[in-house]
This record gives structure tokens, sequence and C-alpha cells, in this order.
């Protein structure tokens, strides 16, 4: 992994490039209990490059599924579960072994976005995508952003810094319309600020227009969301979540998860030895034939019934992933 680490971009190889979760969580390792400087810095930076580029959701956050050029400016704008449990899982590892702020800011953004955006909320499950694209003529264009589209809804002032901090202009990054720009995050706050703008102005500023274009883009057409629960899919996001919860503090993370783990085990398992491969399927719709689980499912499941056992004490979690193991 060092070996292909970019030392300009972070991540690893050129484009396109994908997000590696496991890779990253054992550069961690080896730069922890190995004290590995360079494990470090890989992945340091490269957690620090994913979360300021556009291959980051800026404004709703959540990660699109890879970038298509080495800086992580441009993605393909498919979001998926699984890609965002597992980044999850690296940047509240991040914040507990390394401390750095930002990475737990991170972590809550992707906790608050799938909330909103990826779970039932009343019953427990976590969908398991999100389209790139809303048509066929369409090319990200729920997420990017043309000046004059940023300027029909911000202040003058607001524009100013969200143009400089998210790089709005009129030549944007998208092949299909070159107005179109995809945001990512050039330059920190800390180095906008003037000695007449703090930067609390500036984060103030900037989180008002955070939320006007938010609110200006939930009244585009959105993608489509798939909403089938696969079984291993939500074993993992159950596995996040609680390691979410307790590392960052976050207690409906820990309430929805077990929520979330409680269905999984009454609808997916038949309480022996055969788990399913889905939860559920979307609107209610019933299959005529269960698709049996996988490795995946299995494996999954039983680090998630761990996972709560320890969170939680309850023993059925216990007895649950004795019996799935055998």
């Amino acid at each position: 992994a060092i070996a292909q680490f970019d030392p300009r971009n972070g991540g690893f190889g050129s484009q396109p490039k994908f997000p590696h979760p496991a890779a990253l969580d054992l550069l961690l390792e080896v730069a922890v209990n190995r004290n590995n400087e360079q494990a470090r810095t890989a992945f340091t930076k490269t957690l620090k490059k994913m979360a300021r580029g556009g291959v980051y959701d800026q404004l709703g956050g959540g990660f699109h599924r890879y970038s298509v050029d080495e800086r992580w400016v441009v993605p393909h704008f498919e979001k998926m579960l699984y890609d965002n449990t597992e980044l999850l899982r690296n940047y509240v590892h991040g914040f507990q072994s390394l401390a750095h702020e930002e990475f737990g800011e991170t972590a809550r953004e992707i906790i608050a976005w799938l909330d909103a955006t990826m779970t039932d909320r009343e019953q427990g499950g976590f969908y398991a995508s999100q389209d790139a694209d809303v048509g066929l003529d369409d090319d990200g264009d729920y997420f990017t952003w043309t000046l004059d589209e940023a300027r029909a809804v911000l202040d003058p002032a607001e524009l100013e810094l969200a143009a400089k901090y998210y790089d709005i202009g009129e030549l944007g990054d998208m092949h299909h319309n070159p107005a179109k720009n995809v945001l990512h995050v050039n330059r920190s706050l800390a180095e906008l600020a003037t000695p007449g703008t703090s930067v609390e102005t500036l984060r103030q500023r900037l989180d008002s227009a955070r939320h006007k274009l938010m609110a200006a883009r939930f009244q585009r057409p959105a993608p489509f969301i798939d909403r089938t629960l696969y079984t291993g899919w939500n074993a993992m996001a159950v596995s996040a979540y609680l390691e979410g919860a307790r590392i960052l503090r976050v207690d409906s993370a820990r309430g929805f998860a077990l929520k979330t783990l409680d269905r999984l085990l009454d609808e997916a398992w038949d309480g022996e030895a055969t788990l399913n491969h889905v939860i559920a399927y979307p609107d209610g719709i019933a299959q005529a034939e269960k698709a049996p689980g996988t490795l995946d499912d299995y494996a999954f499941t039983v680090h998630a019934c761990i996972d709560a056992w320890m969170a939680d004490g309850d023993m059925k979690y216990y007895r649950a992933a004795v019996k799935l193991a055998d």
C-alpha cells in the first residue's frame, strides 16, 4: 500500500481512484503499533484529501463511489452503503488514534447523512445505495453547481466565501457541462481569514451558505435510492454505528444499530442455520424464493452480534453469534 501511495494527492495509484478502507485501517494499525511514519502519513493525507475532495459530498455528507481523477475532485456520483460504513470506521479510528478533530467531524457528517437519507428510521435498516444520476442526460447535476446557481441563492458575502472555499467558478469541472462545479475544498477557513474577518465569522457565514445551498438542492429531482436491505451490508453498518457511537459518544447511533440488528435477526434469520441474503425488499415486495445468505452475510452478522453484545450486554446477541458461527 505504501509503495502505491500518492504523496501529492493521497490515495493509491493514479486515476480512477477508489477508497480502500481495509488498506487504510491496516496502515493506521501499522502506524500506531509499529510507530511507522510512512504509514501514518499515507493514512492521514489520504483521509484529509478525500474528505476535502469532490468525492465527498461537501453539502450533504457521505462519500461517492470513486474519483475519476487523481485529485479526488470529480467523482462517479453513486453512493454505496458499504463504502460509507467502512469509511466511517476509518474516520472514527483516525479520530480515536490520532486525535484529528476534522476526522471526527467527517465521521459525524457520514452518520448524519446515513440517518437522514439511507435509513428506515421506523423499523431499522440501512438502504443499499443512491444512484449517481436522475436520467440519461444527467451527470451528477443534483450534486454540482454553476456559479449562477450559487449566486441565485446566496447573498454577496456568502457567495464570495463559498466560491473561494468550494472552488466555484465560471469554468467548472464537468465535461458534459463545463459551467458545473463539483464542490471541493482547496483552502481552509484559516487560510481565507483576514485581519478584519475571523475564522469564527467565516465559519458562521459558511454554515449559512451551506444551509441555503442544501435547501436549494432539495428542490431538485433527487437520484433514486435502492431501499433493499441487504443482510451483510446492514451488519457492516451495525458494527460501524456501534463503534462510532462509542468513540464519538453518539447515543442515537447506538440505539439505531441495535434496532437494525434486531430486525436483521428477526426477518433474515430462522434462528438456527439459515441466514438470508436480504432482510427486506423495497415497498414490502415479497420474493417467491428467499435468496440464501453468502459467506459475507454470515461473517459480518457474526461480527455485528459480537459488537452488539459488547455494547449492550444482552446475551441474545452472544447466542446468535455462536449459532451463526457454528
